[in-house]
């Protein structure tokens, strides 16, 4: 039987390779479609395009001269993280719905084109430091909401660079590995541990040269304050606050300790005070 569908366009096989290189290279770049398109343009809806952080386009959203315009917009797009709406038309008094960018189209063969813009950025790798259950159970659960893990164990081989990290050592190699994080250039490190053994390193770590800014950095007790006893019951609070810090949510914990207590289905009970786990945690 003669096999009617369309074939796949070499353009289309263009820029399905690319996404899915720079996927499994964990690559930024930005997928590009074409919403709609009005002669003479030579973009047709649904054209996709598949373009790197330093312009290269991998795929077809039409003519070359509009791609100085879309190398702009892409690369305002990688660096908010925010989709963008872009429509390039030679109709300079055309009314646009908000939230559309429009520019002008420089082509001289006219036409408008409708692009959306939609940035691709790889997800920042979470360095757990230490063998404790806590560990092994934050490992499995950051993996599920599409987070990547790199284990961390001593002795520490290279300085990876890092942006977030969890210790959960339980008292072997807690030094070590603080300052490991630390000067691999963690934005932020949760510590898995008591206020009070924190605040003895912390004055250990100060004496030994480390930065006062550098130690600002560190956040222990780690987790959000759900009362948190068992490993599980850790990890999912730690977890809780590395996705707060990675959609740009600035928790605090005695505000997050009133929502919670506020959100309670039966206000007519006492409230239950925070149980303190073995290593600290809330």
């Amino acid at each position: 039987m003669q096999d009617l569908r369309p074939a796949v366009s070499v353009a289309a096989k263009d820029w399905l390779s690319a996404l899915n290189q720079f996927e499994s290279q964990g690559r930024p770049y930005a997928l590009v479609t074409v919403l709609r398109s009005e002669p003479p343009a030579s973009a047709r809806a649904g054209d996709k395009a598949v373009v790197t952080s330093d312009g290269a386009f991998y795929g077809w959203i039409g003519g070359g001269c509009a791609q100085p315009v879309v190398r702009r917009a892409i690369d305002e797009s990688l660096a908010s993280g925010v989709p963008i709406t872009l429509r390039i038309t030679p109709n300079t008094g055309e009314a646009v719905p908000q939230g559309v960018q429009k520019v002008p189209m420089a082509c001289h063969s006219g036409g408008s084109v409708e692009l959306f813009i939609e940035p691709h950025q790889p997800a920042v790798p979470l360095h757990i430091y230490g063998t404790a259950p806590v560990a092994y159970v934050l490992a499995d659960l950051a993996s599920r909401v599409g987070i990547p893990v790199t284990a961390m164990a001593t002795p520490f081989q290279n300085q990876t660079q890092l942006t977030w990290a969890v210790i959960a050592t339980q008292g072997q190699d807690d030094i070590a590995s603080i300052r490991h994080a630390l000067d691999a250039g963690a934005h932020r490190l949760w510590f898995i541990a008591s206020h009070r053994k924190w605040s003895k390193l912390r004055l250990e770590l100060q004496q030994t040269g480390t930065a006062v800014s550098a130690l600002d950095r560190v956040t222990a007790p780690a987790g959000l304050p759900i009362g948190a006893k068992t490993p599980e019951e850790i990890a999912l609070s730690v977890l809780a606050a590395v996705v707060a810090e990675r959609r740009g949510r600035q928790i605090v914990q005695a505000d997050a300790q009133i929502a919670m207590e506020s959100s309670t289905t039966e206000p007519s009970s006492p409230p239950v005070a925070a149980v303190k786990s073995c290593c600290g945690g809330v």
